[in-house]
């Protein structure tokens, strides 16, 4: 459920609630070992500020909530044990602004998250398990326009503070979790074919870089960071007047 209130000409206001309902059955065998279910509502709330008709400022809240399933895997002692749902709540603060009829796009923000209960693996004691709470928080910046009639570019920037702020292993309380980058940012560029027998065919190549990142939560090791370079071409075939179709054909690690 959820209501947009416009509140003169600069403000408005969302206001939405979510109710899930998760049933899992595990059969093995063919037999029933187990069902369970889990249900959940959650809130989300924001409000959007247009100091001028090209400008908007936001801020919202929302939480979220994801079920998990039975442990699956017949080696782990817990085999055939519900999971509990990994559960959050994210606070953000942010702007967008057009500029040059549409043409430039701006936007930036400011988050924070939490998330608990979120499972994983342990290959040693074998062992699905559920624990602590990972805070994450960070700036996300993006500039997307066009430079004429044929070329246009997005690129991106993002910076992560992730930390283990609970865990029932006091050893790993502020490390940060495998996988999380602290710095990634992206560049895409897109040439259009506006006019020939080649009117749609759209040539594409773009730059990717993640930051050197955990390869575990003790942080025991790190992976380092890398820069990745695809190509690719895209072409829009109008199937009807109402229908575009996409086709895309992408080279990805071109350099390895």
């Amino acid at each position: 459920i959820q209501d947009l209130i416009e509140i003169g000409d600069q403000w408005s206001v969302l206001l939405a609630a979510r109710y899930d309902e998760y049933e899992d059955d595990f059969f093995v065998a063919g037999d029933l070992l187990r069902e369970s279910s889990s249900d959940n509502l959650t809130p989300r709330a924001g409000f959007v500020y247009k100091p001028a008709e090209n400008i908007s400022i936001y801020a919202s809240y929302s939480e979220s909530f994801e079920p998990n399933g039975i442990v699956t895997d017949s080696s782990y002692s817990n085999f055939g044990e519900q999971l509990d749902p990994t559960t959050g709540e994210q606070i953000e603060l942010g702007a967008k602004a057009e500029f040059f009829e549409k043409r430039l796009l701006l936007t930036g923000a400011v988050f924070e998250a939490y998330r608990s209960n979120i499972p994983f693996n342990d290959d040693v004691e074998l062992v699905t398990d559920q624990r602590g709470e990972q805070k994450h928080q960070g700036i996300e910046l993006s500039v997307a326009g066009l430079i004429n009639d044929n070329i246009s570019l997005i690129s991106s920037f993002a910076y992560l503070d992730a930390e283990f702020t609970e865990d029932d292993d006091p050893d790993i309380i502020g490390n940060t979790p495998a996988g999380a980058a602290e710095i990634s940012a992206s560049l895409w560029a897109e040439y259009q074919i506006t006019s020939g027998p080649l009117e749609n065919l759209s040539i594409q190549g773009g730059w990717f870089y993640e930051d050197e990142r955990s390869g575990d939560n003790d942080n025991s090791f790190i992976l380092d960071s890398y820069h990745r370079f695809d190509m690719g071409l895209k072409y829009v075939w109008q199937f009807s007047e109402s229908t575009p179709v996409t086709f895309r054909l992408t080279a990805s690690t071109l350099f390895d």
